[in-house]
């Protein structure tokens, strides 16, 4: 786990020195209230397509790391070229290609933090701290930079932390691609793996994966090992409702009250560092209330923050306000993430994760033109009342899909899987010992082939 801390802290600076800041610098470039909407949506839409396209190339092509590093430096070229004096539909050409590559950094980052922790997945939150700690830091310090500077230096303060992420991100060990079509042993020499079907014996000669199902590559496999893995996504996708109204539209609702780029930046800082305190106690909370009661704390969190956004125009009380997103935020992140992680194999992770990334940007793209559309003829306060829609429907479908309890009892059936999905569902028995077979295969007590997550 010590060779992800600097790639988090420094995922963390690269994430707070230019997104925070990417609303108010196109309504300064000359973008209204619906254009932003507009603008984002289309970004979003990007992001829905191409993040299941990283998650294959990382599990099936090229690896997680070299992807995650290619990102990268990709999102280098991309961040100079936004900040080029050019016209309004080019500047969306160059932050949309932005947004895709920068999207993708801490997505496979995720994915690489599970098949590193494996079954001390439950350390995640700890990891994933450092992250938000550099965001609040980087976020804070870069306002006041701008404050000086202008918005101008940000992307070239985003260059210089991109490419430090490549040099440090490159100690850490590749995780194992998945072999989609070929063949491989579905038998393992450690019997603790293979007593997930009653012997200590070889589970059976090698079996040849095949294709998974749709053509849809690592992701088809995805889905077909993990049965829980639909509602999950349906409740990460609607709980963001309230992560698109804190990070897109609370800062401009802040930029329209006059306030300067420091006080946006403290904005993203307090909700960074009240991220922290919920995911340093994760474990205990999962621990007494389950994923899912987890993952529904974290919705209420954003509930309440969008309620006062209804009624406040202080700005110095909406940026106080943001305390109570930091503890949704993290409460929603490291619940999405974990259980992700526990209901697919290790070889599918970066699928997973990109999955989870692409729920979150579905709603963005109804959110940011909708969302623009609303704020700019409605008004905030009638935008953020509806917004306050998503995270009481997320709470109620997560608590349907998401795991019960922070361990997992494994109940496989390989007889009823394609090969494909027999397969990954070996590979993520023997690997870390723990799945879900459907959303009742929960055990009171752990055995050998429980894992706390």
């Amino acid at each position: 786990m010590r060779e992800l801390r600097a790639p988090f802290l420094a995922t963390g600076v690269a994430t707070g020195v230019l997104l925070p800041f990417v609303v108010p610098i196109l309504a300064i470039r000359g973008f209204s209230a619906e254009g932003i909407g507009l603008l984002l949506a289309i970004t979003s839409v990007a992001v829905v397509v191409a993040m299941p396209a990283w998650g294959h190339v990382a599990d099936a092509l090229l690896g997680r790391r070299r992807t995650l590093q290619w990102a990268a430096l990709l999102s280098v070229a991309a961040a100079l070229w936004l900040g080029a004096p050019m016209a309004l539909p080019v500047v969306g050409a160059a932050l949309l290609f932005w947004y895709v590559l920068q999207t993708a950094i801490p997505t496979l980052l995720d994915s690489i933090a599970m098949r590193t922790l494996g079954g001390q997945r439950d350390s995640y939150g700890h990891l994933r701290l450092l992250e938000s700690f550099s965001f609040a830091i980087a976020a804070f310090g870069a306002g006041i930079l701008y404050d000086l500077a202008g918005y101008g230096a940000s992307y070239f303060v985003f260059a210089a932390t991109a490419i430090a992420l490549v040099i440090l991100i490159q100690p850490v060990p590749e995780p194992p691609r998945i072999g989609l079509g070929a063949s491989r042993p579905l038998s393992n020499a450690d019997p603790a793996a293979n007593e997930v079907h009653g012997s200590a014996e070889p589970v059976g000669p090698p079996r040849r994966a095949g294709r998974p199902r749709l053509g849809l590559g690592s992701i088809g496999a995805a889905l077909s090992v993990g049965p829980r893995l639909v509602g999950a996504l349906a409740a990460i996708l609607l709980a963001s409702v309230g992560l698109l109204a804190a990070n897109t539209f609370l800062p401009l609702r802040l930029h329209d009250l006059g306030a300067a780029p420091s006080t946006i930046a403290m904005s993203a800082t307090i909700s960074a560092l009240f991220e922290i305190p919920a995911m340093l106690s994760g474990r205990r909370l999962v621990a007494r209330l389950g994923l899912r009661g987890f993952f529904a704390l974290g919705c209420l969190m954003y509930l309440l923050a969008l309620a006062s956004w209804i009624v406040v125009d202080n700005p110095v009380v909406l940026v106080a306000s943001r305390a109570l997103t930091g503890l949704g935020y993290g409460s929603f992140t490291v619940a999405s993430v974990v259980a992700l992680g526990a209901i697919l194999p290790e070889e599918l992770q970066a699928s997973g994760q990109a999955m989870r990334q692409s729920a979150i940007s579905a709603v963005a793209v109804v959110g940011f033109l909708a969302g623009g559309l609303i704020y700019g003829l409605l008004g905030s306060a009638t935008f953020f009342a509806i917004a306050a829609c998503g995270p009481i429907l997320g709470a109620l479908v997560g608590w349907r899909w998401l795991p019960a309890r922070g361990r997992v009892h494994i109940h496989l059936d390989t007889t009823a899987m394609n090969p494909a999905a027999a397969a990954a569902a070996i590979a993520f028995a023997s690997a870390t010992a723990s799945a879900a077979g459907s959303p009742d295969a929960l055990d009171d007590e752990p055995t050998s082939q429980d894992s706390w997550i």
